[in-house]
């Protein structure tokens, strides 16, 4: 990608780090623009101690770097905790129409709305960004539906890993001295520690967390406990009438 032709065509373009391997690895493509280009991040509250750490050290070393915070924990308290699969009846409108829980779920986009992608965009207001340049690949599972170099009514985007692999991203790091564990998992940015969403890449992630955080490993693991008793809670009611319908059917094909 042409970042000199970027920063010529915008007056303030902000990039956005969190600190995954995939941000990383645009942050050392960008290293000889920095004076010219602002990095922001923001802080979930839940984020891993050595998220925190290292952002620690690219905040020291970058000339532009702004921070911009969110309450997760607090978040989740009121809203639920974000999961795959959502039963209805412990959503905060169940709670509010039926009756009342201890435990409150909601759906995971809810949460990375709330916590990471609407502060992202009132970091990028804030900074009166035209560009916005971000770590997204094409193989990624979920991204922005925007296309690269188009402009979405605020902001013109660019993601210069478009055409990499994780595989690609992940040794050029490495070729830049970046040889942190996290950055053989999925999530790597562990920017909310003990999420409950995203379960079907999640296992080398509580692995990880099970290993250095054992308190806030079975912390996840008593939540996604309760979840799953929620859901099939549920699902019984389905089941139940999928069972009878079944069986509606069997009698009728016996007439």
């Amino acid at each position: 990608m042409d970042f000199e032709k970027i920063l010529n065509r915008h007056k303030r373009v902000l990039f956005l780090f969190s600190g995954g391997k995939d941000s990383v690895a645009v942050y050392h493509l960008i290293k000889p623009y920095l004076d010219r280009i602002i990095v922001g991040f923001v802080d979930t509250g839940d984020s891993a101690p050595e998220i925190l750490s290292y952002i620690e050290k690219i905040e020291e070393q970058t000339p532009n770097f702004i921070r911009y915070n969110s309450d997760v924990k607090a978040w989740i308290k009121e809203n639920g905790h974000p999961s795959d699969v959502v039963p209805v009846e412990y959503t905060t409108e169940g709670h509010l129409f039926g009756s009342p829980k201890e435990l409150k779920v909601t759906s995971y986009f809810s949460c990375c709305n709330a916590n990471i992608w609407e502060p992202l965009a009132k970091l990028a207001h804030h900074v009166r960004a035209d560009a916005i340049i971000t770590g997204q690949r094409d193989d990624d599972e979920h991204k922005s539906p925007i296309k690269n170099g188009s402009f979405d009514g605020s902001f013109y985007h660019y993601y210069p890993l478009l055409d990499w692999d994780e595989d690609q991203v992940r040794e050029y790091i490495k070729e830049q001295g970046e040889t942190d564990a996290r950055f053989d998992l999925d999530h790597t940015s562990i920017d909310c520690l003990t999420c409950t969403a995203y379960c079907a890449s999640q296992p080398e992630r509580m692995a990880y967390v099970r290993k250095r955080y054992p308190d806030r490993y079975a912390e996840m693991v008593a939540t996604l406990t309760d979840i799953q008793g929620a859901v099939v809670s549920e699902m019984a009611g389905m089941y139940a009438l999928i069972k009878g319908y079944s069986n509606l059917d069997e009698e009728q094909d016996e007439v």
